[in-house]
């Protein structure tokens, strides 16, 4: 994985988890200052976690070079993880305070399924055992430091679980969305599908290139009318002609895709089909189909003028 593939995954997620983890620490070294002599490191300290806040100000800023936002993005998760590793470490691995800020922990780098999780985890255990080697002291808040710390996690918990709800819906109506188009592509596709013939359906929707362009191809073409069409046309109603028409032409061009015709144009009551593109069988073959399609066709029509008469 390069770095341009990685993609920060939740910033506001990771600035919700900073935020929390800097008051968590920001409670616990006031608890610690009394017990450690009120030392005046704590007064770096704690400025030092309110300025780290606003670290996320950087990742965020629209900079020309994506790879280094994306470097400093990755930093600050490993910070986030080492500093709640030194927490825990610090507290001695409380069990109420080590379930809190875990769990914090765990859900900001789970829940989003961010690949960079084992840098996360890393940072942690990092932070950990620095703390633990190098810390000669071990401070275990008082319990309405305890109370609050847990307020806070709770309160980071239950928004963390309104923001997977908002983003729930939010995709839940982007999936309706995608359903309604696929179901209005669908039928637009199944009601042009009736005027075009099976090859080339399957051309179509298969992707291949149909575009009209010049090529040489050995067709078998098939041409067809209604005898006495025109004297038939003059006695007939606008309505009952469009009826015999269309009654006429559907009955054929079904026959035309079953035998795997191309029904090239329409005109009035002539019919042009042609076979071998862009499906084709050989010349032979298609001389065949076409024979039998014509055949068809005539009984077809036969049957067609008995339904008519009655």
């Amino acid at each position: 994985m390069t770095w341009k593939e990685i993609v920060y995954p939740s910033p506001k997620l990771q600035e919700l988890y900073r935020l929390t983890l800097g008051l968590c620490g920001v409670i616990i070294l006031l608890g610690a200052w009394g017990v450690i002599g009120y030392h005046p490191a704590l007064l770096v300290l704690l400025p030092a976690l309110f300025i780290y806040q606003f670290s996320c100000y950087f990742t965020a800023m629209a900079s020309p070079k994506q790879r280094v936002r994306q470097r400093l993005a990755l930093l600050l998760e490993f910070i986030d993880g080492v500093l709640t590793g030194m927490l825990l470490a610090f507290v001695g691995f409380d069990p109420l305070l080590t379930i809190a800020l875990g769990l914090g922990f765990l859900i900001t780098v789970i829940s989003p399924l961010k690949a960079t999780a084992p840098l996360d985890f890393f940072g942690l255990f990092i932070g950990a055992l620095i703390v633990y080697w190098l810390s000669p002291i071990i401070v275990i808040p008082g319990f309405q430091a305890q109370l609050l710390i847990l307020l806070l996690v709770a309160g980071y918990c239950l928004l963390l679980a309104n923001i997977a709800r908002r983003t729930h819906s939010m995709l839940a109506e982007q999936h309706d969305s995608v359903l309604r188009q696929n179901e209005w592509l669908t039928l637009r596709t199944f009601r042009l599908s009736k005027y075009l013939s099976p090859p080339l359906r399957k051309a179509i929707l298969t992707g291949k290139d149909v575009r009209a362009e010049t090529q040489e191809k050995a067709l078998t073409i098939f041409f067809s009318d209604m005898e006495g069409f025109t004297r038939l046309a003059e006695k007939l109603d606008p309505e009952q002609l469009t009826s015999l028409l269309n009654s006429y032409l559907t009955v054929m061009s079904e026959i035309a895709f079953r035998f795997g015709g191309t029904v090239d144009k329409v005109i009035g009551d002539s019919i042009m089909v042609f076979f071998g593109d862009p499906e084709r069988r050989g010349v032979r073959s298609d001389a065949v189909r076409c024979v039998s399609m014509a055949i068809a066709m005539r009984k077809a029509m036969q049957e067609l003028q008995l339904r008519l008469a009655g």
